[in-house]
């Protein structure tokens, strides 16, 4: 989700101010797989490479029906924060649940381009190496080498990114060599540019697709409504042509029913608009939860894991209070007196596991670690970590 239209964020604006109205547009459909893990594998860590980790590559016939067993997303809000300040509990997570795949989102680290570049320039980006120029920039490049990439080589991961141009959306994945894709693309576009906020990352298997994604907040200005339009139209676009079976995962920032959030009258009565369909926090508005629907019935259909497992209630969602179980985002508490703050002890649920009707049946498992007005579980940050279990 990020910050909150109209409060202060840290490190990189609010989402209103992402750049022009395309930055987060993701185009048509790929054509080809133009990048693949192998394409950076040689990158060295001090320049921020896109791929890190040991291990040899498993033969085509091991591949064959290969694809994770467990995924973990998780929106860090901010890497460098939480590699700083919650490393040991980040890692301890990792330790223990040994994931095949783990998708984070809103990482804040800016890509690699040419020297003195401004923010707004693209020109020789390199989306999946950090960027580098100033004191600020290595000390971001050694930490992520220290604790992300120490731990990629201990555990047998490869680290791949997708960057923005500044401290601002971004994401990154942690892929277990035991369980290798055949090709990663950084987009929904034909060719080889990652979307230049490093919104989607797609990691490519023998038997699924897992695309990875930090949706682009629906603001309160109509352009940023019309920006969210735009992106939510591509992304149906995509599922309805893609081939293949689908795990999408990530911060979806979207709540679809009154069930996924804590206080829906709250909520809902949120950032009044002309048009009623965009009135409410952003997340909950008509307009957004009606395409969320449809991307739902989208390429033959998706199934919302959570909710396959954790049917909505029959009376009584949404305004159930701080304890209500599989949200995963929280709100932050006051400076001085935590019941002060606004969204204190709320709660939305706008992280997902969304799967193509076919892998329907393989559901085994979607465990969301976080709970409570306090956030136990979050690891430091405002969304907690979910793992999504497949049965073979």
């Amino acid at each position: 989700m990020s910050e909150l239209p109209g409060s202060k964020r840290a490190a990189g604006g609010d989402e209103d101010s992402a750049g022009t109205p395309e930055g987060g547009g993701a185009g048509s459909v790929p054509t080809k797989r133009p990048r693949t893990i192998a394409a950076y594998a040689g990158a060295s860590s001090s320049s921020g490479g896109g791929a890190e980790g040991g291990g040899s590559a498993a033969s085509p016939e091991d591949l064959q029906g290969a694809g994770p067993r467990t995924i973990v997303t998780f929106n860090l809000n901010g890497a460098s924060p939480r590699l700083a300040k919650n490393w040991n509990e980040i890692k301890g997570f990792l330790e223990e649940h040994k994931p095949d795949l783990v998708c984070f989102q809103e990482v804040r680290l800016p890509a690699k381009g040419v020297p003195k570049a401004k923010k707004e320039d693209d020109t020789g980006r390199k989306r999946w190496q950090l960027k580098d120029d100033t004191a600020a920039d290595r000390k971001d490049v050694a930490l992520v080498d220290r604790t992300l990439r120490a731990l990629a080589r201990r555990l047998g991961y490869r680290l791949v990114m997708s960057l923005a141009n500044s401290k601002y959306a971004g994401t990154a994945a942690l892929v277990r060599n035991t369980c290798p894709a055949t090709d990663i693309f950084y987009g929904f576009t034909s060719g080889a540019e990652h979307d230049r906020e490093g919104r989607v990352i797609a990691i490519e298997y023998p038997s699924v697709t897992v695309l990875a994604l930090y949706v682009p907040n629906n603001g309160s200005k109509a352009e940023s409504f019309q920006r969210r339009r735009r992106w939510d139209d591509e992304l149906c676009g995509f599922v309805d042509k893609y081939s293949g079976k689908l795990v999408i995962t990530g911060d979806l920032n979207v709540a679809h029913q009154d069930a996924d959030l804590t206080h829906a009258s709250f909520f809902k009565g949120m950032f009044p608009a002309a048009n009623p369909e965009d009135s409410g926090q952003p997340g909950c508005t008509p307009a957004e939860k009606r395409r969320h629907s449809r991307l739902l019935e989208s390429g033959g259909g998706l199934v919302d894991a959570y909710r396959r497992l954790n049917p909505v209630p029959a009376a009584g969602a949404g305004d159930a209070g701080t304890e209500t179980e599989g949200m995963t985002w929280r709100g932050t508490a006051g400076n001085q007196v935590a019941a002060m703050g606004r969204y204190y002890g709320k709660g939305m649920r706008i992280d997902y596991f969304l799967l193509s009707t076919v892998l329907a049946p393989r559901i085994k498992e979607v465990k969301v670690f976080g709970s409570g007005a306090d956030r136990d579980g979050f690891l430091g940050s405002d969304h907690c970590p979910l793992m999504l279990t497949l049965l073979p």
